[in-house]
C-alpha cells in the first residue's frame, strides 16, 4: 500500500473490471470511504459504491465503484471534497 507518512491514509487501487475499482485503505476505519462512498453514490455515471471493513481489529476498509468511468467518477468526488474543505476553510478564516 502506498502510504507517504505515518499520519496519513495509505491508499492500494486495484482495477476489477473495465468499470469496477476497488481501493483499499490503511491507517483509517470508515470515516474516509463513507465519504467517498456517500458523494460517489450521489453521481449519475456511478451504478454503485459501497465500503466494508475489512477486519474490526485493524484500521483498514475497503471502497468498490461500479460505473461508467470509476477512476473518472472517484476523480470528480474527490475535488468535490476538497473543494468543500476549502469552502470551509475560508469560512473558518472569516470568524
Amino acid at each position: 500500500m502506498m502510504k507517504l507518512h505515518e499520519n496519513e491514509i495509505g491508499y492500494e487501487i486495484r482495477e476489477i473490471s473495465d468499470n469496477t475499482l476497488e481501493v483499499k485503505f490503511s491507517g483509517t476505519r470508515t470515516t474516509f470511504t463513507v465519504l467517498l462512498s456517500a458523494y460517489l453514490n450521489d453521481e449519475k455515471d456511478v451504478e454503485f459504491a459501497g465500503w466494508k471493513m475489512l477486519h474490526p481489529s485493524f484500521n483498514e476498509s475497503s471502497l468498490v465503484i461500479k460505473a461508467k468511468d470509476p477512476k473518472k467518477s472517484l476523480k470528480t468526488v474527490i475535488k468535490k471534497i476538497v473543494k468543500e474543505c476549502e469552502d470551509l476553510e475560508k469560512q473558518i478564516k472569516q470568524l
